[in-house]
C-alpha cells in the first residue's frame, strides 16, 4: 500500500542521511517509526484498560471460602 507523507525539509534531510549511512531506505525508517508509534498507542490503551479494570470494586471471595462452600 502506498501512502504520501509531508515532512519538514530538515526531517527529510535527516532521514535521507540516516538511510544512506545505514544502507536502508527513507521508507524503511518511516515505516519503522509508524510501527513503533502504533505499538506505543496500543500499550497506552492496554495500560488504561488495565487501570480501569483494577478499580473494579466488586467484592472478592477468598479461594478457601469457595472450597469450603462447595466441599472441595
Amino acid at each position: 500500500m502506498s501512502v504520501s507523507v509531508n515532512l519538514k525539509k530538515d526531517d527529510l534531510h535527516c532521514l535521507e542521511l540516516l538511510a544512506k549511512k545505514n544502507g536502508k531506505t527513507v521508507n524503511h525508517y518511516i515505516s519503522e517509526a509508524v510501527e513503533k508509534y502504533l505499538e506505543d498507542i496500543e500499550d497506552e490503551y492496554l495500560y488504561k484498560l488495565a487501570e480501569e479494570r483494577s478499580k473494579d470494586t466488586r467484592p472478592t471471595i477468598p479461594f478457601e471460602e469457595v472450597r469450603k462452600e462447595f466441599g472441595l
